[in-house]
């Protein structure tokens, strides 16, 4: 399994994917039905849950995510849970800034969404 990278743009995120473990996703949400890169996300992350690391972080920082964006990303960590199947460590860690509710209310619902709890982490 090979490592994934996405540049940033100014309608999409910074994308990592590490076999290591690591998973990255940062930036401004705005992916689109007509994107490629959530169908290859979607494909490195079945590949990695059949031999996940012992532990898995998943990094979350937007400076805005649209709905569309919100769904793909449900899915995705749902699909990630696996690895908890596996009696493998899971973590997310929800980034937002000081005084963005938005963002962080959104980081809230979604980890209610896929039941796994997150760690909200405040920056400036």
């Amino acid at each position: 399994m090979e490592e994934i990278r996405y540049l940033p743009s100014d309608k999409s995120p910074e994308v990592i994917l590490s076999p290591d473990g690591i998973v990255i996703i940062r930036g401004r949400g705005f992916m689109l039905n007509n994107s490629e890169i959530p169908k290859r996300i979607s494909e490195w992350i079945e590949g990695y849950v059949a031999e996940p690391d012992e532990s898995t972080c998943v990094i979350l920082a937007f400076e805005y995510i649209n709905s569309f964006t919100t769904m793909i990303l449900i899915g995705f960590l749902r699909k990630l849970t696996k690895v908890l199947e596996l009696n493998k460590n899971l973590k997310v860690k929800w980034y937002y800034e000081e005084g963005d509710n938005d963002i962080l209310e959104r980081g809230e619902h979604i980890s209610s969404s896929v039941k796994i709890p997150f760690e909200f982490i405040m920056t400036k």
